[in-house]
C-alpha cells in the first residue's frame, strides 16, 4: 500500500473519534455559555447573547472566572468552593488547549506508522519551530473523556453554588 493510501485510511479511522471530540467540546461550550447568560442577567437572557456572542472561547473561560470569583469570594459561606472553581477553570482551560490542539491539527502531514502530527508551529527571532504530537485514537478518546467529566463538574458546581445563593448560606 503507497503512502498516501495509508494515510487515508489512518484519517479514515481518526475522523470519528476527531468528530466525537468536536460534539462534546460543544455541549460543554453550550454549558459555558449558560452559566454566562444566567450570571450576566438571570432575567435577560437577550443581555447576555450579546455580550458573549462574539467572544472565543478562552475570553468566555476567563470571563467566568472574573464574574464569578467575586460572588464566591464575597459571600463567606461560599469561600469554600472557590478552590474547587479554580480547577474547576484550569480545566476549562485544559479542554480548549486539547481540543484546539486536535481540531486543528496539520492532519495531512500525518505520520500513519507513528501517528505524529504537527500540532502547533511558533515563530520567535524569525525562526519557526514546530511541535509535533502523537495523537491516536486512544488520546483523542481521553480528551473527550476529560471534556465529558469536565462538564458534569461544571454542571454539578453551578448547581451547589446556585443552592447555596438561593439558601442564604
Amino acid at each position: 500500500m503507497d503512502e498516501w493510501q495509508l494515510l487515508q485510511d489512518k484519517l479514515a479511522k481518526l475522523s470519528s473519534p476527531i468528530g466525537r471530540l468536536i460534539i462534546e467540546f460543544a455541549s460543554l461550550e453550550e454549558l459555558l455559555n449558560s452559566m454566562l447568560i444566567e450570571t450576566i442577567n438571570e432575567h435577560d437572557e437577550d443581555l447576555g447573547l450579546i455580550i458573549i456572542t462574539d467572544m472565543p472561547y478562552s475570553a468566555k473561560t476567563k470571563l467566568l472566572f472574573n464574574l464569578n470569583i467575586r460572588i464566591l469570594d464575597m459571600c463567606d459561606f461560599l469561600n469554600p468552593l472557590i478552590k474547587e472553581f479554580k480547577t474547576i477553570i484550569k480545566g476549562l482551560e485544559k479542554a480548549g488547549q486539547m481540543r484546539n490542539e486536535i481540531v486543528h491539527a496539520a492532519w495531512y502531514e500525518l505520520n500513519p506508522s507513528d501517528s505524529k502530527v504537527k500540532t502547533k508551529t511558533k515563530v520567535k527571532k524569525g525562526f519557526p519551530s514546530h511541535t509535533q504530537k502523537r495523537l491516536t485514537i486512544t488520546k483523542i478518546d481521553d480528551a473527550t473523556k476529560f471534556i465529558n467529566k469536565l462538564e458534569e463538574q461544571l454542571e454539578d458546581f453551578w448547581e451547589r453554588q446556585g443552592g447555596l445563593l438561593d439558601a442564604g448560606h
